[in-house]
């Protein structure tokens, strides 16, 4: 799992409040107050789907990824703004996190012929009875985002669920802090122990999941 995504202050606010809203419950459940709970900061950055699966509905699209798709398919099916390869393989995510019922992380590498690949994750979260809230995170890339939701082909490199919650939340909080003191101090003691959170969360925080061939 790429340390740039997992100790992304978004990627740990998405799990703590998924972990806040289901309390004693295996999967929390949805009602219209959930998403004005979302903390501001968060909300720009999700997208949240009814998913039936087969291809879903988006009933909310955050800003942020309105900016970056340059439209906004809220109220869209997921089939008529996603299309190829991009579709199938955010159907089969759903999927995956309503059967196993937990937060799962995919790392990808997206492609399309002119462009450079970008590496992009995502995080989804269930709530029942049928929502997804997703968290996506990329790196910067040459080609507008649209078009490798809609005409790029995708290699699948990660695919984890995360268990253990709360205890991996502690962990996840020790590593975005090593990962902060490594970028701003540049000391290799930290790095080594950044090294190590890392794998103590990947090794006991997720189990892996089958990736989409």
């Amino acid at each position: 799992m790429a340390l740039s995504f997992f100790t992304d202050p978004l990627f740990l606010a998405l799990l703590r409040f998924w972990e806040q809203q289901r309390r004693v419950e295996a999967v929390p459940a949805w009602h219209d107050a959930v998403l004005s709970a979302v903390p501001e900061a968060l909300a720009t950055h999700l997208i949240g789907a009814r998913f039936d699966g087969a291809e879903g509905e988006y009933f909310y699209v955050g800003s942020t990824c309105v900016e970056r798709f340059g439209t906004d398919p809220t109220g869209r099916r997921v089939g008529d703004f996603l299309r190829g390869p991009m579709l199938r393989y955010i159907v089969d995510l759903g999927r995956a996190v309503q059967a196993v019922r937990a937060p799962v992380f995919s790392e990808s590498l997206f492609h399309i012929a002119e462009g450079d690949p970008i590496r992009t994750a995502r995080l989804f979260t269930p709530f029942a009875p049928d929502v997804l809230l997703t968290l996506q995170l990329y790196r910067e890339g040459s080609v507008p985002l649209l078009r490798y939701a809609r005409e790029g082909r995708f290699e699948e490199i990660a695919r984890r669920r995360v268990v253990g919650l709360p205890d991996s939340l502690r962990q996840l909080d020790e590593a975005a802090r090593l990962h902060r003191l490594s970028k701003a101090m540049h000391i290799a003691t930290v790095a080594r122990e950044l090294e190590a959170a890392a794998a103590a969360f990947e090794a006991t925080g997720t189990e892996p999941l089958p990736l989409l061939t």
